[in-house]
């Protein structure tokens, strides 16, 4: 018999405690406060973001629904919010890259407002560090039939680039050869 089994006791140490109390309210009155329920409110896009990748970990499938909605209605309602990037960096490092749940909202949000994004020095920071994230807009982009995408031969390094020129006049460049995405 289990310590935990023995004492009735379950330590989730290692679970964000606001978290932990959602996925507690959700299973027992089927529903939860987006926004943190405490007394310090955390950003909606990250707290449900937490939530989602709680209820994925335990497997409650009814949760991760019910997280994807609100963090849907909070990302497409707060885009222009400074805390946008970190929202973005806590749905790509909590949520493998084949759960798409909350990875193409973001996706989505971020090519619809790529522009104005793009002058925030934090999201320019995701779209540079985080790679899962930066794959997924590029793909967006190079689908939509509002971007072009160019290959280009560097004389200098001999390294073959894929640009995507979005309207604001960013560019998104892919290395061919180094398999790498930058920025420029």
């Amino acid at each position: 018999m289990t310590t935990e089994a023995a004492g009735g006791i379950i330590e989730l140490k290692e679970d964000n405690v606001r978290a932990v109390e959602a996925m507690l309210y959700f299973v027992y009155i089927f529903g939860y406060d987006g926004s943190g329920n405490g007394q310090e409110c955390i950003s909606p896009m990250i707290f449900n973001a937490e939530v989602y990748s709680i209820a994925d970990k335990y497997g409650i499938l009814a949760l991760k629904v019910r997280a994807t909605e609100k963090f849907d209605k909070a990302v497409r309602t707060c885009w222009d919010m400074d805390d946008v990037a970190h929202a973005i960096t806590e749905v790509y490092s909590s949520t493998p890259s084949t759960d798409r749940g909350l990875r193409d909202t973001a996706v989505e949000v971020a090519h619809e407002h790529i522009s104005p994004l793009l002058e925030k020095d934090d999201f320019r920071g995701v779209l540079e560090e985080a790679v899962g994230f930066t794959a997924d807009v590029t793909q967006v982009f190079a689908q939509s039939e509002s971007s072009s995408l160019r290959t280009y031969h560097c004389p200098r390094c001999g390294n073959h680039w894929e640009a995507l020129l979005p309207c604001c006049g960013y560019v998104l460049l892919y290395s061919l050869s180094q398999r790498a995405f930058r920025l420029g």
